[in-house]
């Protein structure tokens, strides 16, 4: 793949033979043409009530299932920049940590207008919806922030399940969710404690022992990792009690690692799994 520089130079130099300015100049009214960088802005876009607004997707942009049949502009860190800027967009929308980075800059010297969200905790979504109705101008994006809040309220309120649950989101290496992760917040908002307690790395790599150490009530496992059928997918876990008494969970819901407004279905999964679900 070519560097981002060359790609950007490529994209002047053909606009400037063209006659062309930039591939879609600010304008003063609501986003029109949106392009959503990362799958889970996409379906802050879509909650809010604009997914009829988005003009592309990136590779990993599958919910809701309607923005599949968009245009596919490869991986949010290196898209295809020359079919971006041929989409003509209106608005681009980036992750707040995306700031200052190669791709960022490149959209901005493009001239197409950027908007950067943190969509970190559950208020950063309910706030991303906001922005994103003020954007788009999108009149019922405010009730819908605030169904979000409610809902995420009601679930915190519910009676804690009293379980000690261990996260993974990779197995080759042991990667968890720590406090402050995703995977922290869906794990509380299902009545759940974190099993790294005050861990103070968000997504700690751990070894095998430690998770022996961590004696975890049950084990909850993101990554889509597919080992092999009941316990021989967890052999080596096989020293975790939680493992040897087949309470372990496949859970590969996109939900429980993408930050966005399915925050609750996430919640109501992992409750629903560590209650009565089957375990892997």
């Amino acid at each position: 793949m070519r560097p981002t520089t060359t790609i950007l130079s490529c994209l002047l130099v053909l606009a400037a033979c063209r006659g062309e300015g930039p591939a879609s100049p600010p304008g003063d009214g609501p986003a029109q043409r949106v392009v959503a960088l990362a799958p889970n802005l996409a379906e802050i876009v879509a909650y809010a009530g604009g997914g009829d607004r988005l003009v592309a997707r990136t590779r990993f942009t599958d919910t809701p299932a309607s923005l599949r049949a968009l245009p596919d502009l490869g991986s949010g860190f290196e898209p295809d920049l020359e079919a971006l800027a041929a989409l003509r967009p209106d608005l681009v929308l980036m992750l707040e940590g995306w700031r200052g980075g190669p791709i960022a800059a490149t959209v901005e010297r493009l001239g197409v207008p950027v908007r950067y969200l943190r969509v970190e905790t559950t208020e950063d979504i309910a706030d991303a919806v906001e922005a994103v109705g003020v954007a788009l101008g999108l009149a019922d994006a405010p009730g819908k922030a605030d169904a979000l809040r409610a809902a995420v309220a009601a679930l915190a309120a519910a009676p804690p399940l009293g379980l000690r649950v261990l996260m993974l989101n990779g197995r080759r290496p042991l990667v968890a969710a720590g406090p402050g992760s995703w995977g922290d917040t869906v794990l509380r908002l299902a009545g759940a404690r974190n099993a790294l307690g005050d861990d103070i790395v968000r997504y700690p790599t751990l070894d095998h022992e430690t998770v022996i150490d961590l004696d975890p009530d049950a084990v909850v496992d993101t990554s889509g990792y597919d080992g092999g059928p009941g316990a021989v997918g967890w052999a080596d876990l096989a020293g975790v009690p939680a493992v040897r008494a087949g309470r372990v969970f496949a859970l590969a819901d996109s939900s429980l690692l993408r930050p966005g407004p399915r925050v609750t279905e996430a919640a109501a999964l992992l409750r629903a799994a560590l209650v009565g679900g089957v375990p892997r």
